[in-house]
């Protein structure tokens, strides 16, 4: 009985498989083969919406709320932070459980039997920084697994599980180098793999991963394309009658996807009404306060991240938010997205350099460049990574699917006999 599939629970975007057929397959969501990890509590519903569902009900101007990328919370001291939903105060590790729930129950419907093991994904760091909360990210989940259900489970990291996809369609060994990144992590592995191995077979070289991604972009291009349009940088006159800097921690996480629903409080209301009379920027202020006060935060990432996506395959973009009276319309280059994202990039440009190293390869006998995960199609990432492998061919996976496909290739060895 194929009792098991591969969960891959994303920041931006999740994927679940299961074997049909003998066949690796994907649940799909509204025809796709990948959910946004999204949830939705409209105020007039009794159950929540998820993914494309939520996003469509927020942007229609639904009254309810909404809650993106929660994954992000893991390895972070919010997991068990409590915000109010309608009459219930929720944790982040309740709304993963919801998430997820979700997930499962769209697979057994569409596979036709229940799951009981699992093989999840986990990046090479929920934390890079603090190994307990690391270690407690994973503790959580496990948690989350076994309330839902499972009986057993298992962790692999997600670069890992792309190798074993990757691995999947070779015809002869190579030593590759496989990059995973998605909208939190950036995740890698060199490994040497090929078709008629045996999962012992396969050797892990070496691995590396650091916790800056896609929504990361994302934040510092908004931080420099955004948010000086609605405040950021201004000044203000104290009381004192000083002219003082605008503190940027508003901002800051107004242009962080899980930190955007806090942003609506009372205090920020009053204390945005306070610089539309005491700043050198009162109109710009007047449309941080129209964000908040009809909590259009997310309309405003949504349209950042559009500027940002369609900057991959163009030089001028733009950022528009027709929500806002007046409406923001604002052009932005591809040569400010990567001024943005420089420190990032250098960031994981050296823990790549450094997972290479740790192979003890040379790098000329890499023959490969598997990428898969959104981040990877950012045109100086590549570039960067293909600058240190110059002779290595670019393959590219599916943008989404190709993690959750590893893990159930992984689940159908281990959980043969479960």
């Amino acid at each position: 009985m194929n009792n098991f599939c591969g969960l891959d629970f994303g920041t931006s975007n999740s994927s679940i498989g299961f074997v049909n057929n003998n066949q690796v397959s994907l649940a799909k969501f509204n025809n796709k083969a990948y959910l946004p990890s999204s949830i939705f509590f409209e105020f007039d519903e009794p159950a929540p919406f998820f993914g494309e569902d939520a996003i469509k009900r927020y942007i229609d101007g639904k009254e309810g709320r909404m809650i993106w990328s929660p994954k992000n919370a893991l390895g972070t001291t919010l997991m068990l932070e409590k915000t109010q939903i309608k009459d219930k105060k929720l944790s982040f590790k309740d709304i993963i459980i919801l998430i997820i729930k979700n997930i499962k129950n769209s697979c057994e419907a569409q596979s036709g039997i229940e799951k009981t093991s699992i093989v999840v994904g986990r990046p090479v760091f929920y934390n890079d920084k603090d190994k307990k909360l690391d270690d407690e990210a994973q503790q959580a989940m496990f948690e989350i697994l076994k309330d839902l259900g499972f009986k057993h489970i298992e962790f692999e990291y997600e670069p890992i599980a792309a190798a074993t996809h990757y691995e999947d369609g070779l015809t002869k060994e190579e030593i590759a180098l496989i990059v995973d990144m998605g909208g939190g992590t950036s995740d890698f592995t060199v490994a040497k793999l090929g078709k008629d191995f045996t999962s012992q077979d396969k050797k892990i070289l070496s691995i590396g991963g650091i916790h800056i991604a896609g929504t990361n972009f994302d934040r510092h291009f908004s931080l420099k394309s955004m948010m000086p349009e609605l405040g950021l940088g201004c000044h203000y006159k104290t009381l004192e009658g000083k002219w003082s800097t605008i503190p940027p921690t508003l901002h800051k996480d107004l242009a962080t996807w899980h930190k955007i629903g806090f942003c609506y409080t009372k205090n920020n209301i009053l204390y945005v009404k306070n610089k539309v009379y005491s700043s050198d920027s009162p109109y710009k202020f007047e449309r941080l306060l129209q964000i908040l006060e009809q909590r259009l935060g997310h309309h405003v990432a949504i349209a950042v991240e559009r500027a940002k996506i369609a900057l991959s395959s163009c030089d001028i973009s733009q950022i528009h938010i027709p929500e806002l009276e007046p409406m923001i319309d604002i052009n932005v280059s591809r040569e400010d997205f990567e001024k943005a994202i420089e420190e990032d990039v250098l960031k994981i440009a050296a823990t790549l350099k450094s997972t290479i190293k740790a192979a003890q390869v040379s790098s000329a006998n890499i023959s490969a460049v598997f990428m898969t995960g959104g981040a990877s199609m950012v045109p100086m990432i590549r570039n960067h990574i293909l600058s240190l492998l110059p002779q290595a061919k670019l393959v590219d996976g599916d943008k989404f699917g190709r993690v959750a496909a590893g893990l159930t290739i992984m689940a159908s060895r281990k959980f043969v006999f479960a």
